[in-house]
């Protein structure tokens, strides 16, 4: 389990600016890569991203997505880009970054489980 990424890859609101976090999205990848094998599971429990636009995500999920393992993805209370689990389905088959869910009844969590978000 992991939280509070905080990730801002696509902004202009880094973490770096606060004490101990220089290079912080260096550390995780690296310790990810060392720690999390393909076959792991990984809950992201919120706070996922610093963006405030579902949009402005895109270079976070695509870093999360290059990451080994499976990502089940919760909602933090700074996760102000994350208004529905429809709305973020539609986004996130419109940026091609999931095929459509399988069924209607596919929550954005079960279709990225399936992606490997």
């Amino acid at each position: 389990m992991l939280g509070d990424t905080h990730l801002s890859l696509g902004g202009s609101k880094p973490m770096d600016v606060f004490p101990g976090w220089n290079g912080y999205v260096e550390r995780l990848e690296a310790n990810w890569r060392k720690l999390v094998k393909p076959e792991d599971t990984i809950v992201l429990a919120g706070d996922i991203s610093w963006a405030m636009r579902l949009t402005d995500t895109r270079r976070d999920f695509e870093f999360l997505q290059q990451l080994p393992g499976q990502k089940l993805i919760m909602k933090g209370n700074h996760d102000y880009w994350w208004t529905t689990a429809n709305k973020m389905n539609a986004y996130l088959k419109t940026s091609s970054m999931l095929p459509p869910p399988t069924s209607s009844k596919s929550s954005c969590s079960a279709a990225l489980r399936e992606q490997g978000l």
